[in-house]
């Protein structure tokens, strides 16, 4: 093993930088989960409410065609003609079981004009393009399926258009780095390195967020 710091300096930098982007994006998704549309995959009722979702009320297609549908409706501004939904892998699973592989539009399908693939990207169905996100936070034993809390997992499927949510950030992210021998490290054998960024997130446009939440065939239900 070498004795050089600058390796580990290296990946231990670049490992803040990643866990400090899951956090700003948490925090985005804090400010995402505050929107008014949403729709519960509830058997009994639509409507009725996240607590009222029991282990059995997984996503349809359906779910997502009424999305997609009240986006159109609401003419919100799409990204290269699609919208755009972003979805935890549990979520993706029973939506993947549900529809067969022809239903899908694979990304190399994709019109020219559509100018970025996303990362974790699946591909486009009912005019909606899908990300796989294991970052997506769901909600942690939050329904009995009658109205209370309980054993359930609920998790939150997003599906949105362009300009629906913006977000501001104050010169970036910022990486520091305190060298060997730093402080009372007289023997020379540790460095310090930290992250931050400054940034601020805001819905612009309700009609142009969705927020669909089910449970999943494979999430934790155990009672």
């Amino acid at each position: 093993m070498s004795d050089s710091p600058i390796e580990p300096i290296r990946e231990a930098a670049v490992e803040l930088g990643n866990d400090l982007a899951r956090q700003v994006d948490i925090a985005y998704q804090d400010t995402i989960d505050a929107g008014t549309n949403v729709i519960y995959s509830s058997a009994e009722d639509a409507s009725a409410g996240r607590t009222n979702v029991d282990d059995g009320d997984i996503i349809t297609i359906e779910y997502i065609a009424q999305a997609v549908a009240n986006l159109k409706a609401n003419d919100a501004p799409t990204f290269d003609g699609y919208y755009v939904c972003v979805i935890h892998p549990h979520v993706a699973y029973d939506l993947k079981a549900a529809v067969g592989a022809n239903d899908w539009l694979p990304v190399n399908a994709y019109t020219s004009n559509v100018e970025k693939v996303f990362k974790g990207e699946l591909g486009a169905m009912f005019g909606c393009r899908f990300v796989e996100s294991s970052n997506v936070q769901f909600y942690a034993n939050a329904s009995d399926g009658a109205g209370s809390t309980g054993t359930v997992d609920v998790y939150p499927t997003y599906v949105f258009g362009k300009s629906a949510f913006h977000h501001a950030v104050a010169g970036g992210m910022q990486s520091f780095y305190d060298p060997l021998g730093k402080g009372d490290d007289f023997l020379r054998q540790r460095a310090n390195v930290s992250v931050k960024t400054r940034v601020g997130f805001s819905i612009v446009r309700q009609e142009g967020l969705y927020r669909i939440e089910s449970s999943s065939s494979i999430g934790s239900n155990a009672a």
